[in-house]
């Protein structure tokens, strides 16, 4: 049942609102669009992973700790110290029962999108991994960033203002090296100039903190 639902056409549309519906059907009881939300908080945290090719699908097995790449299905949620990224992006107490997860949209999960470790490390894995796998030009990279991410190529509009942001972010480096090698991971930095390396990982920083990322349309 739940196979025939996903691949149906009426759970396969857009979310895009059509002007003729707006009046007719606005909450949507027609189901004539998808419906548009946020992904809960062990989703959003496997979308980076796996954009990354950080993600360890391994099926099964004991729960992990947080620095671990596994899914967080497998995730420990202790208690008394629940893991800060999941409950800034709504993951429930354990200590009550849930019949349904809450969907905020807040600052704070901006800030966690680009501060918490997981994010960071995944935005250097990113960086690697498109400098590894595609030996193109800058364009094409950034093509294939964005692609891994959200599914699409960039616009024109979005790719100028990727490209933009490698060279300003790339010459601010080349003046401050120092930063740079602290921003870049070390087994970029075997492969790519510090500024260079620094400067990816910013622009994958950069696209993983995009809301597609972590919005389901």
């Amino acid at each position: 049942m739940i196979k025939l639902m996903v691949m149906s056409s009426t759970y396969r549309q857009s979310s895009d609102m059509r002007e003729d519906l707006l009046q007719r059907d606005a909450k949507n009881r027609l189901l004539a669009r998808q419906n548009r939300f946020r992904l809960n908080a062990e989703n959003a945290r496997d979308q980076c992973l796996a954009a990354s090719g950080l993600l360890d699908g391994t099926i099964g097995g004991p729960s992990v700790t947080s620095d671990s790449k596994r899914r967080g299905l497998y995730l420990q949620f202790k208690r008394s110290f629940p893991e800060y990224m999941l409950t800034a992006f709504d993951a429930p107490s354990t200590i009550f029962s849930c019949p349904k997860r809450e969907r905020s949209n807040t600052p704070l999960q901006a800030l966690t999108l680009l501060n918490d470790a997981v994010f960071l490390e995944c935005a250097q894995a990113l960086a690697r991994r498109v400098s590894a796998e595609k030996a193109a030009p800058l364009e094409e990279r950034m093509r294939y960033a964005f692609l891994l991410c959200v599914g699409r190529p960039p616009t024109v509009e979005e790719a100028g203002d990727l490209k933009g942001l490698f060279a300003k972010v790339r010459k601010i480096y080349f003046d401050a090296p120092e930063p740079a090698i602290r921003i870049a991971s070390k087994p970029a930095l075997r492969d790519l100039p510090a500024p260079e390396a620094a400067a990816w990982a910013v622009v994958a920083r950069t696209i993983l903190n995009l809301d597609e990322l972590i919005t389901r349309e």
